[in-house]
This record gives C-alpha cells, sequence and structure tokens, in this order.
C-alpha cells in the first residue's frame, strides 16, 4: 500500500465521519468531493472539494534524487492550472462555477529522508518566484506508513480540507450549546463518579451531590443566543470626526452574502468607520473602553466620550451612528466595565486592529474568564458544589473546635476524646475552688473536735476531684472507648462520681454539725476582732507581767456589765424573733384565719374575743414588740457604753481591756479551750497568724458553696452520653473537610481532563485548521500551537503554548508578530462560527493585513473566499465588511470575494457624495470557470448550484 493510498482511504474516512460525505470519482450536480488518481502519475491524485471551492494536488515523493524535478514540475503545473480558473469570458454554462473561482493547494507527501531536499527546492523555486501567492502549499511527511497513519489521526494533516470548520458552521443555534459545552462528559463522568470511592459516607456525598448539581444545572440553563441573527441593512454615520456623512450598505438584494471591501490611505477615516460599525453592533467600541480606561482623564464617562472625541474639534453638533432610524448613541454604556462586555458578547463579530494580537498577549486567566466561563456550567456547578461544601465543612469543623475548647492542630482520635471528656466533666461537674480546702483546714483549726474528720474530707475530695483524677478518668475512658466498652466508659463515669459525691456528702455533714459554732462567731465577728485587737495592744503596752495592776472592783464590774449586756444581747434576739412571727403570720394567713375564726388564736387557740378579736390582739402585740425592741436596743446601748467606759479605765490602770470570761470565751471560741487563754496571747502577739485566725473565722462564717449532689447514676449516664454524642459529632465533622477536599480533588483533576480532551475536539480543533490555513510555509513552524487549559473553581485559564512537558512556553515568546497575528485572527473566525453567526450575520474587521507579509495575505485572502462560499452553500446569510490601508491588497480581497470595492479619497472630511468611490473590478460577461477535469469528468450540463 502507497502513501497516496493511506491518504486517501483517511480522507475518504474523514469526509463520512465529520461531513457524512462519501467521495465520488466523478463530478456531478450534487457531488460534495471527487477524488481522482492522475492518469499521467500513480503517485499523483486530485481532490476536488465544492464546498469549499478548492482542488487539492496530492504529490508523492519517495525518491530523493527527484525531488527537485518533481517539486519544479508540479510548481509549474499547478501554476498553468491556476491560470486556468481565473474569471474569464466565453465560458459555457455547463463548465460555470456561479458560486465564483476555485484555488488550488498543493500537498506534497514526503518519505522523511526526501524532506531535507524537498525544502531546498521549494527554497529555491521561491526565490525565484513569487507562486507561493497563486495557491498554498503544504507538506506532509512520514517515515514509513505507520507513521504517516499516526500523523493523520493526530488532527496535523491537511487543515485547509476545513473538516471541523465546517462542521461547526453547519450546526443550528439549537445545538451550538451542546457543541460547545461539555456537560455530556461531565454528566458521563458522574454516573460513574461514587464507585471511585471506598468509603461509604463519600459514595453517599457524591451521589448526592451529583443530584443536586445535575437538578441545579438542569434549571438554569438557557440558550444564550437569539433564534435569528440580527442583520443590519444599512448604517449611517454624520458629523463623526472627520466624516460628515457616510452610508454603508451591508445587504445586497437577493443576496445572501456580500461583501464590502473598503480601502482608503491612512488618515480617511477608515478607523472611525469601523468604530461607528461597533457602535452600530455592540454599543460601544475599543477605543471608549480605552477611553474610560485612560488614569488622566478625571471621571471619564462615555458621554464625555462622544464630545469630547467622536464629535469633530470644531463641531458643535453631537455627532449620529444610525441604525434603522436609531441612534446608536443614545444607549451608551454606563462605565468601563459595561462597555468592555457589551465589546465581548460581540466577539467573533467585530476585530478592531489591535485584537487579533491581543488574543495572543491576553494573560491565561483572562483569556480563561472570556473562553472557559462557560465551557461546562455543569463542571463549574460542580466544582463550585465542592468548593461551598469544603468551606463549609472546613467553618463548622472549626465552629465545633471553639466551642469545646479544642486547637485546630489537635489530629489525634484521642486527643479530642480527651478533650470532650474534660469538657463535660468540668461542665457537669465544676472543679471545687481552692476555698473548700481552705474552709476545711479552717475547721480543723478552729473547731477542735471535728479537726480530724476534716482533714479526712479534705484528702477525700482532693484525691476525687484534682486535676490528676480528672486526667486519670480521661485515659481509662480513652482505652475503653478503643474497645468498644462503652458501659464500661459510664461505669467509670459513674465511679468518679461516686467518690466525689461521697466526699461532697461528709462535707455537707460538716458543715450541718458546725453551723451552731460559725453562727456564734458571725454573731461575734466585729467584737470578736475588736476584741483581739484591744487584746493584743495591751499584750503589745505591757512591760512585764508585774506591771499590770490588779483593781479588782473594775474587774468585777466588768464581769457585772458583761453578763448584763449578753442578757440584753439575748433579749433582743428573742424579740426579734418574736416580732418576725407576728409579721410573718400578719402578712400570710392570718387574716384568711381570722374570716373563719375571728377570736381564736391560730398559735396557741386562746379566745381573743374579749380583746377585740385576734387581729386586734396581733396588732396590739406587735407594737408592744416593736416598743419593747426599741426600749432594749436603747438599753444595749446604755450598759456597752458604761463597758467602755470600765475597761478604758482599767486600760488606764494597765489591766487588760477584756475580763477574764471574755478572754476565756474568746479562746473557747477560737478552738483553745483545753490551753487557756494564755495560749491565745502567744498566737496574738503574732502579726501572721492574727491574721490567719481572722480569715479562719471569716471561711467558717462564709463557707464556700458545695457541689449538688444529685443521682449518681442519672449523673453518669448523662456526662456520657453528652461524650459520646460529641465524639461521634466531632468525628463526622473531623473527617468531613478532608472528605470533601478528596472529593473535590477528584472533580477537578477530571473536569479539568474532561475539557482538555473536549477542547481539541471543539474549539481548538476549528481554532488550530483556521490559524494552519493562514499560516504559509507551516512547515517552517518550531511546533504547532495549542491551547491549554486549567478550569478550577472560578479561576480559569487558558494559554496558547508550543513545546511540551517542561519546555512548554507560552506562543507568544516563540513566535513572530505575523504568527501570533494569524493566530489572534484564527480565534476571531473560531469565535465567529461558534457564537458571533448567531447574533449578528456579520464579520467587520478593521486592517486586519497589518502585521502580513504578501504570501500570508493571499493565505488570509483564500481564506475569506472559502468562507464566503461556504455560507453560500450552506445558505446562511453573511456580511463581510473588511477595511484596507493598502491598494493592491484592497484589490486582492476584492478579487477573492465579489469585485467590489469602496474606496476613500485622500480628503479632510469625508463624504459619501464627495470623497467616496464605489468601484466594480469586472464585467457580468466574466465568468468563473470549474476546474478543467471536473469539466471534463461532468456528464451532460452540469452547472453547479
Amino acid at each position: 500500500m502507497s502513501a497516496l493510498a493511506t491518504i486517501e482511504a483517511w480522507i475518504r474516512s474523514e469526509y463520512m465521519s465529520k461531513l457524512n460525505v462519501s467521495l465520488t470519482d466523478r463530478f456531478a450536480e450534487d457531488a460534495t468531493a471527487v477524488w481522482q488518481i492522475s492518469e499521467l502519475a500513480a503517485e499523483q491524485a486530485d481532490l476536488f472539494d465544492v464546498d469549499l471551492g478548492v482542488w487539492f494536488k496530492f504529490v508523492e515523493i519517495v525518491d530523493p534524487s527527484k525531488v527537485a524535478a518533481a517539486v519544479q514540475e508540479c510548481v509549474q503545473k499547478t501554476l498553468s492550472d491556476a491560470a486556468q480558473l481565473l474569471w474569464k469570458t466565453g465560458v459555457p454554462n455547463e463548465s460555470q462555477d456561479k458560486r465564483g473561482t476555485w484555488t488550488i493547494a498543493l500537498v506534497f507527501i514526503v518519505q522523511r529522508l526526501c524532506r531535507q531536499e524537498w525544502e531546498r527546492a521549494v527554497q529555491d523555486l521561491r526565490a525565484e518566484s513569487g507562486f507561493t501567492e497563486e495557491f498554498s502549499i503544504d507538506l506532509i511527511d512520514f517515515d514509513d506508513l505507520s507513521t504517516l497513519a499516526a500523523e493523520l489521526s493526530n488532527g496535523n494533516a491537511v487543515p485547509q480540507l476545513l473538516f471541523a470548520s465546517r462542521r461547526l458552521l453547519q450546526l443550528p443555534v439549537s445545538e451550538i450549546e451542546g457543541w460547545l459545552s461539555a456537560d455530556t462528559a461531565v454528566k458521563r463522568l458522574l454516573e460513574h463518579l461514587p464507585d471511585r470511592f471506598a468509603n461509604a459516607q463519600e459514595r453517599k456525598m457524591v451521589a448526592l451531590m451529583a443530584a443536586s448539581v445535575i437538578a441545579e444545572t438542569s434549571s438554569s440553563i438557557s440558550n444564550p443566543f437569539p433564534a435569528q441573527p440580527l442583520q443590519l441593512p444599512e448604517i449611517k454615520i454624520n458629523g463623526m470626526r472627520n466624516i460628515s456623512d457616510f452610508s454603508l450598505a451591508l445587504e445586497s438584494p437577493g443576496k445572501r452574502v456580500f461583501s464590502h471591501i473598503i480601502h482608503g490611505p491612512n488618515g480617511t477615516g477608515k478607523s472611525s468607520i469601523f468604530e461607528g460599525l461597533s457602535f452600530a453592533v455592540a454599543r460601544s467600541s475599543r477605543r471608549l473602553v480605552e477611553y474610560l480606561r485612560d488614569p488622566d482623564i478625571f471621571r471619564p464617562m462615555a458621554s464625555a466620550y462622544v464630545k469630547a472625541v467622536l464629535t469633530p474639534l470644531r463641531g458643535v453638533q453631537p455627532p449620529k451612528i444610525e441604525v434603522n432610524g436609531i441612534d446608536a448613541l443614545l444607549d451608551l454604556p454606563s462605565d468601563e466595565r459595561q462597555a468592555e462586555q457589551r465589546l465581548i458578547d460581540s466577539d467573533g463579530t467585530l476585530l478592531a486592529q489591535e485584537d487579533a494580537r491581543s488574543f495572543v498577549e491576553t494573560t491565561g486567566r483572562q483569556l480563561g474568564a472570556r473562553v472557559l466561563s462557560g465551557y461546562s456550567t455543569l463542571a463549574q456547578n460542580l466544582q463550585s458544589f465542592c468548593e461551598r461544601e469544603y468551606n463549609e465543612a472546613n467553618l463548622k469543623r472549626q465552629t465545633w473546635l471553639r466551642e469545646f475548647g479544642i486547637a485546630a492542630s489537635v489530629t489525634k482520635e484521642e486527643s479530642r476524646l480527651t478533650k470532650l471528656v474534660d469538657y463535660f466533666i468540668n461542665r457537669y461537674h465544676p472543679p471545687g475552688t481552692q476555698q473548700i480546702i481552705f474552709w476545711l483546714e479552717a475547721l480543723a483549726q478552729r473547731i477542735p473536735e471535728h479537726s480530724v474528720e476534716a482533714r479526712s474530707i479534705a484528702f477525700d475530695w482532693t484525691e476525687a476531684d484534682s486535676k490528676i483524677k480528672r486526667d486519670e478518668l480521661a485515659k481509662i475512658i480513652i482505652q475503653l472507648e478503643k474497645l468498644g466498652a462503652d458501659a464500661e466508659c459510664e461505669r467509670a463515669v459513674y465511679g468518679w462520681l461516686e467518690r466525689r459525691n461521697r466526699a461532697s456528702t461528709q462535707m455537707l455533714r460538716l458543715r450541718k454539725q458546725t453551723a451552731h459554732t460559725c453562727a456564734d462567731m458571725a454573731q461575734q465577728r466585729s467584737e470578736l476582732e475588736e476584741d483581739l485587737f484591744k487584746w493584743r495592744a495591751w499584750l503589745q503596752g505591757r512591760r512585764t507581767p508585774n506591771a499590770i495592776v490588779s483593781n479588782t472592783k473594775l474587774v468585777e464590774q466588768q464581769t457585772e456589765l458583761s453578763k448584763r449586756l449578753l442578757e440584753v444581747k439575748n433579749l433582743g434576739l428573742s424579740l426579734a424573733e418574736h416580732q418576725q412571727h407576728l409579721r410573718q403570720v400578719q402578712g400570710t394567713f392570718l387574716i384568711s384565719w381570722a374570716s373563719d375564726h375571728p377570736d381564736v388564736c391560730p398559735t396557741c387557740g386562746s379566745n381573743h374575743a374579749a380583746e377585740g378579736g385576734i387581729l386586734a390582739t396581733a396588732a396590739r402585740l406587735a407594737t408592744v414588740v416593736e416598743e419593747q425592741i426599741v426600749a432594749t436596743r436603747k438599753r444595749y446601748a446604755e450598759i456597752l457604753a458604761q463597758l467602755r467606759e470600765v475597761q478604758k479605765e482599767a486600760e488606764q490602770v494597765g489591766n487588760c481591756p477584756l475580763s477574764e470570761e471574755r478572754r476565756i470565751f474568746l479562746a473557747h471560741l477560737l478552738g483553745m479551750p483545753g490551753a487557756g487563754y494564755e495560749a491565745l496571747e502567744e498566737i496574738l502577739s503574732d502579726n501572721v497568724a492574727m491574721e490567719s485566725i481572722l480569715r479562719s473565722v471569716d471561711l467558717l462564717i462564709s463557707p464556700p458553696d458545695l457541689a449538688v449532689i444529685e443521682d449518681t447514676s442519672v449523673a453518669a449516664r448523662r456526662v456520657w452520653n453528652a461524650i459520646e454524642v460529641e465524639n461521634g459529632r466531632g468525628a463526622a465533622l473531623w473527617e468531613l473537610p478532608a472528605q470533601w477536599a478528596r472529593i473535590r480533588d477528584i472533580i477537578d483533576k477530571e473536569c479539568l481532563a474532561i475539557i482538555q480532551q473536549h477542547l481539541p475536539k471543539t474549539l481548538q480543533a476549528v481554532w488550530t485548521e483556521l490559524a494552519m490555513t493562514m499560516t504559509p510555509a507551516r512547515w517552517n513552524l518550531s511546533d504547532r500551537p495549542r491551547l491549554l487549559a486549567e478550569n478550577k473553581r472560578g479561576n480559569e485559564s487558558l494559554r496558547i503554548v508550543v513545546g511540551a512537558d517542561k519546555r512548554q512556553i507560552g506562543a507568544r515568546h516563540i513566535f513572530n508578530q505575523a504568527e501570533n497575528h494569524v493566530l489572534g485572527l484564527a480565534w476571531f473566525f473560531t469565535r465567529y462560527m461558534s457564537s458571533g453567526r448567531f447574533r449578528h450575520s456579520l464579520i467587520a474587521l478593521d486592517d486586519p493585513a497589518q502585521e502580513m507579509d504578501q504570501t500570508t495575505f493571499r493565505c488570509f485572502t483564500r481564506l475569506i473566499q472559502t468562507l464566503c462560499r461556504l455560507h453560500e452553500r450552506f445558505d446562511q446569510p453573511l456580511t463581510l465588511v473588511l477595511l484596507l490601508h493598502q491598494e493592491d491588497r484592497a484589490l486582492d480581497a476584492s478579487r477573492a470575494t465579489n469585485h467590489q470595492l469602496t474606496s476613500l479619497r485622500w480628503a479632510k472630511e469625508i463624504s459619501s457624495a464627495e470623497s467616496v468611490e464605489q468601484l466594480v473590478l469586472i464585467s457580468p460577461e466574466f465568468k468563473a470557470p470549474l476546474p478543467k477535469p471536473l469539466q471534463l469528468s461532468s456528464q451532460g450540463a452540469v452547472t453547479t448550484n
């Protein structure tokens, strides 16, 4: 099997799979493509594509010694065939092609050992003539038939066939979203995605996520394109910069495809015409966006742009850009963002001078935001869902950690459980304060009969309630929980609580037993401190024991007054209790009692009818008791004053201000009954010991709050249940962020893989074949450019790269300006086919040939000739507006389209009547002939429609 036969088999397969077209070997009216083997040379074949209007000549070269001769012979023959395809008169109807002239693509199939000779032969011919301007030339090189098959299968061969572009151009508006979007592939991913997770919980999470995202996406997707593209019949520009009046027809009666080639030297207003088109189509322009971004302009606005930039410098009247009688300048963007978005929405319709090159120079993130943002709505929603759930899981986990005081750095399950045990033990059974121990010590010191018991309880309480014991409990629970012994965990809590409650019970009993003594201290507190300080002051002032002057009479008076003072105090306390009882009875049930028993006392049952009834008797008695209390207080104050006078006299003569009975009482009260008050005197001389006595008295007077004792079983169950529930919740929350992170990473990886697989079959396939079609001598490129996509949760990136692996680099750094310009032009046409044509049946390009040499420009004109022909073949409307400043190139573009040219004269002010000239390059009798082999192979009179 020869290389040419391999090519034929591949071409037949591609036509059938991509276009559903079978190749024929003879030309007929309904033929799309004809394949013919040369009768003169077995190594040559012709492919005639009627849709494209391109004659492909395939030439196989495998003999190095015959390369130069073969190349020269083929080029000369192709030049002759190209000349035969020019417009001419006298062409019979059956030999005419009503859709215009054909172009030729010469494709060499060269074995790799012949490639160097082939390149040298092409270079020599190129130096001698400009044949490459008349037809395109391409190369397919191979080592053997297996490498040739691989080269053909990777889509690099014969891009001029435009398989992907034609397939895209024929898609209706109802199918374009499905072609653009990778949602179908993402749906297939979701069908089997749960099975990729071994964890049952993760499988459930993925299944629920898939169902939710699919439902959400299905309800939110809508076709962004109108049912029919907008066709603008004409635009009129008045008073805009140097254009006084200019009308641009965008339709021609009876024609679905119409070209408008506009030529004018620099300064004649071509860019103003293009900007007028831009406002007519998008209600924005590239220059307006740049104006709104200008940092040197104070508060730039679109209305100011119209007034300052679009209005002629010496003009007064505002400019007008009319479309269907409506001024497009009345609907201006509100800000820079809207102005830019309007241009993005018209992508594929308008191409300003710098837009083509900016495609390659745009950052990957900016290009990704424009191209990949809608590439798969399902993938984006899926990634957003994962990111949202991951962030929410992290937030829930952090909230839970903060709730229980667990550091985010804690990673071990044992550490988490330890913290939970501490939290709930301390929450339901807070550690006792240090005051409890101090209180027990005070009891041991001040109340000797309970000293041993108080110290024993202090030991038991410390053993049960200390942090060490609480930590030991946590360790026991962790060990038991590892073994799954939940019941034993509850028993461990029960054991700890039982020991703690036992100590608490003993403390409560001890407090009750010492309540009377502590109450005495409370009653004596103020006098106690005062007496102790007097006693200590007397002790400090006494020089020697012999210095004490004994005065029996003063001592007797002190004793008697102290006794009487105590009696009056006790009387006052009794009266106070009686008064409290009367008030309680009067304020509660006495009134209701008196309604049934008006004369009977509810307390003693006595009859008080003679005294006016029980209510009157109680009132009188309350008055009497109040008078007695007042009198008792007065008597107490009098005796206390007398006692102070006697104590003062005793101090003056050197006697202790406290009587011996008082000193004995204080010693007994402070827990020193056996040692006598002399032992207390020894302590009073020490300031620290004195303060210790008062502190212990205060502790006994105001004991600390003791733990409330509840049923141990109930308390243990509550604590363990709380620990168990939160430990389970914490375990779930602990794993949740990691689970979503794993799901998210797989989703990101798979979605990126889907896009990277889908992109080369759709947008990249179209873009690549268009770019390579406009690239002369593409075999000289350092590498074939491609689109590299990254789609990560809203940070879409799309870069144009060459190279592979570590040598991968942006194409703009490797290619020259002309090559980068071609890549941008190819993207513009790709966007037209996939988006722009559904909004407007218009392509407008402002001087797209600035960076091109003549050979590249002729490749470009052959492409637009092919695009116009495809629109006619597919019965799709198209208006092509091409503005060029070089006259020869404008003529080339006119010949490639409809042979009509609009020429702008070099005038200060452009007016349709005075400075615009309409040219028709050929007369009606000139016709476009079919290629001669088709004429010869046709049966009967055939005219292509």
